[in-house]
């Protein structure tokens, strides 16, 4: 009997450390919350890694580029709505000494960029020739469903939303400048239009990029895929039998239309 009393002393006394406790902790809310932190740091470290990569991938610290967001996030972001972080940073500089920085780090970027573009065309232009060696590279029946071309009416009028301006122009033609210039502000501000320069006379691939700079091509525009600009080698026999220097043709709803450069320059 002695020893069973005991026994139930002892239990009763640790009944009230057990109560506490019970009493005191909510031990499923303590696993919950600690579930709930280690997600949300897992979660804040992978933002913060895919950020890092992000600011490396363009040349940025990971200060400039929060501030780049920054300005993304503003005005800035509707103005330019793919502007890439060197040219936001460049556009939004605080003072003359950053904007001369930045415009001399985005033109390092566009330069290794151009250059692995053109190395890349070069290749394209190599293959097509080694697997279609009978072929031309440019074919108006292959791009365009009837290869038929229409003459410009008063109906087909302006630039509308997905035309596609394609020019061919010789190297060296100086009065297709303004033609050129005006086709780039015809197409900037309406909706997915774009263009396509084939330049002819190109010997060498890098030349293109000394022919967009000569015609103050917009950087940002190329970037964005607005203006694409191609070595037209291919397309030289067409100005030769055409006996022009520049050749102006709108893809529209699948259809190709020819362009009378006067009229077009008189609009």
């Amino acid at each position: 009997m002695k020893h069973f009393i005991t026994r139930l002393m002892t239990i009763a006394a640790l009944i009230p450390c057990c109560a506490v406790v019970l009493a005191g902790t909510d031990t499923s809310k303590v696993v919950i919350s600690e579930l709930t932190d280690n997600t949300s740091t897992t979660n804040g470290q992978k933002r913060s890694t895919i950020t890092e990569a992000r600011a490396e991938m363009f040349g940025v610290t990971l200060e400039e580029w929060k501030h780049y967001e920054t300005i993304m996030s503003g005005p800035r972001g509707l103005y330019t709505p793919n502007a890439d972080p060197l040219f936001a940073l460049g556009l939004e500089a605080r003072n003359a000494e950053e904007r001369r920085m930045f415009a001399e780090r985005y033109l390092l970027e566009q330069r290794k960029r151009v250059e692995g573009e053109l190395a890349f065309e070069a290749a394209v232009q190599a293959a097509d020739k080694k697997l279609f060696p009978n072929e031309s590279y440019f074919d108006a029946a292959k791009l365009w469903p009837q290869g038929e071309i229409h003459a410009t009416t008063q109906e087909t009028g302006g630039i509308q939303s997905a035309d596609n301006l394609i020019i061919i122009v010789k190297k060296d033609c100086l009065e297709c400048h303004s033609f050129i210039a005006q086709s780039i502000n015809a197409v900037e501000n309406v909706k997915d239009a774009s263009i396509d320069i084939y330049v002819t006379d190109i010997t060498d691939n890098s030349q293109i990029n000394e022919w967009a700079n000569s015609h103050k091509i917009p950087a940002h525009l190329n970037q964005r895929g607005v203006i694409r600009i191609n070595n037209g080698v291919e397309y030289k026999d067409r100005l030769a039998e055409n006996k022009s220097n520049i050749e102006i043709y709108m893809k529209r709803r699948g259809k190709l239309f020819h362009i009378n450069v006067l009229e077009y320059t008189q609009r």
